[in-house]
């Protein structure tokens, strides 16, 4: 299939398309809409620098490697990470930082050390990406959630019930 790069991302029209960051270095900081999955299975950013970004995908999100991202609060709706059509699976190591809202049409899965610094929500609606197939925190991750973000919703959050 035909492909094509910018700013740290390669997209490939083959039978499942996608977009990618595989490469080194940081790409661009923005908002990116993705037809289709997205997918992050490199390094980018830092504890000094992180990557800026809001990834919203119509398909499903997967971020592995050890990539230090941050919402890109100047461009898009504030402190929103990844928004996923379908599926968000992220897995790393302890290096891993991630920064902002992380919300799931399906399902989501969190497996390895990362850090999330924000809050994540599965919405279970479904399953048709066969990505992730139930909800799933495994692993040795961290969620710290301090209330100084700003959730996307119109009215106030009650939280209903918690459990693992």
């Amino acid at each position: 299939g035909d492909t094509w790069e910018a700013c740290g991302w390669k997209y490939n029209a083959g039978s499942s398309a996608k977009w990618e960051v595989t490469g080194g270095g940081t790409p661009c900081n923005g908002t990116y809409y993705v037809d289709g999955t997205a997918r992050v299975s490199s390094s980018p950013g830092s504890t000094s620098t992180p990557w800026k970004t809001t990834i919203i995908a119509t398909g499903d999100v997967i971020v592995s490697g050890n990539p230090t991202i941050k919402a890109d609060a100047a461009y898009t709706v504030h402190d929103t990470l990844f928004v996923a059509g379908l599926d968000v699976s992220i897995s790393g190591t302890a290096s891993n930082e991630y920064t902002g809202l992380i919300a799931a049409h399906e399902q989501f899965e969190l497996t390895g050390t990362p850090t999330i610094n924000g809050f994540i929500i599965g919405e279970d609606k479904g399953t048709t990406s066969s990505t992730v197939t139930s909800n799933k925190v495994s692993g040795n991750p961290t969620i710290n959630y301090n209330c100084g973000l700003n959730p996307p919703l119109l009215s106030p959050l009650q939280i209903l019930s918690w459990g693992l």
